[in-house]
């Protein structure tokens, strides 16, 4: 369990230092996709999905990694997460074509640590039904 709790903590961090990043600083995705951000809506929208988004899940896996039994729904929400924003990254890779690796390197991070919370949920299980 304290390897799940560990992941969490990770990840929660992760996303919790991004999504402040992002919030207060909406450029830094521009600097890192190069996408345009032209208008006061496009500044809103990466405050909002990249900012606050992204805050709120390292806060939530931050919150379940603080309690043992909050920690299978923490793994579950982060294969969730990981398989959504892979799956999605791998179609846009596939139907729109080139990178300049950011793209890449956040695919494999992403089915990586969805791999991970897949197993580490497993286990988890597996601690639980042999501990009754």
């Amino acid at each position: 369990m304290k390897l799940a709790r560990g992941f969490l903590i990770f990840n929660g961090l992760i996303f919790g230092s991004y999504g402040i990043q992002c919030l207060l600083d909406p450029a830094v995705v521009s600097e890192l996709t190069g996408m345009q951000l032209s208008t006061n809506t496009a500044i809103i929208e990466v405050r909002a999905m990249y900012g606050g988004l992204q805050l709120t899940m390292g806060l939530y896996l931050l919150y379940c990694a603080m309690q043992i039994v909050r920690v299978s729904q923490g793994l579950l929400v982060a294969i969730f997460i990981f398989a959504g924003m892979a799956g999605a990254r791998s179609f846009g890779l596939a139907i729109d074509g080139g990178d300049s690796g950011y793209n890449i390197a956040a695919t494999a991070y992403e089915s990586i640590c969805g791999v991970i919370a897949v197993f580490l949920l497993q286990k988890s299980h597996q601690t639980t039904t042999a501990g009754t």
